[in-house]
């Protein structure tokens, strides 16, 4: 008895599936959450209608790309947790870590526990993947290469300042990931660093004055030096070639500034 015939449109559905993914994949990594679903479509070579059919919310699609990148993640942390030096395994996986995230924007604001809803990974997704950093962490704890008070929380959020930081200087410092790196070793207790000596946060603004005295002039067109920058995390921003300049060098500030505002206000 032969092969049951394979069904040319379920076929076709599969391609055009994959190239959406794909194309999404491309997109996101470039620009984040900002990418539209005509973008998409155009990149992919379909409809704007089959990408609905595929994927009914942004959400969806998003979350599946990001989910990808997370379970990619999970399976190079396993392939080192065999290491025999177990500091070492934690250390290239941070830079890993890091080095993915600059790539692909989607990753990094998925990273960020606070970052755009669109791209809150699934739970498993998520699970495996910190389950996979956590066994790093618990090797590299136990023999002492490590700080001992880190947890996996703490870790995904020092690679989201890593990138920023990194960012902040012209092109990208890895310098900068080191030397957040070497904070994570364990405190030998010789020179420990001070405590912070502060009461309470203090939330600088992030938006124009509005109460400024009339007579103050107004300067829309002033860049810092060396073009625009995030007015979040200062990372340089390409200017567009029309409309207003941005402020902000994605969602996950953008975010965090009206955070902010409403703080504030």
């Amino acid at each position: 008895m032969g092969k049951a015939a394979v069904d040319p449109k379920r076929a076709d559905a599969r391609r055009n599936r994959a190239r959406l993914l794909e194309a999404a994949a491309d997109l996101l990594a470039a620009q984040g959450v900002a990418v539209s679903f005509d973008e998409i479509a155009r990149r992919a070579g379909v409809g704007v209608g089959t990408v609905y059919r595929h994927f009914p919310a942004r959400e969806e699609l998003f979350r599946t790309v990001v989910d990808s990148g997370l379970r990619q993640l999970a399976e190079q942390a396993d392939a080192l947790a065999g290491a025999e030096d177990a500091g070492d395994a934690f250390f290239r996986f941070f830079y890993l870590m890091v080095d993915q995230t600059v790539i692909n924007k989607a990753l990094c604001e998925a990273f960020d526990t606070q970052g755009a809803a669109e791209l809150l990974p699934d739970r498993d997704a998520d699970r495996s993947f910190e389950a996979a950093l956590g066994a790093l962490l618990a090797r590299a704890k136990a023999a002492g290469r490590v700080r001992a008070d880190l947890d996996v929380a703490e870790v995904r959020m020092l690679v989201v300042a890593s990138v920023m930081v990194a960012r902040g200087h012209h092109g990208f410092s890895w310098r900068m990931v080191a030397l957040i790196a070497g904070a994570l070793r364990p405190d030998d207790g010789r020179a420990p660093v001070p405590a912070p000596d502060v009461t309470k946060l203090m939330v600088l603004p992030v938006e124009r004055n509005e109460t400024r005295q009339a007579a103050e002039p107004r300067n829309e067109t002033t860049e810092p030096a060396g073009g625009p920058r995030c007015t979040v995390c200062g990372t340089p921003i390409e200017p567009g070639s029309t409309g207003r300049p941005a402020r902000y060098c994605g969602a996950t500030c953008r975010q965090r500034a009206h955070r902010n505002r409403a703080k504030t206000g």
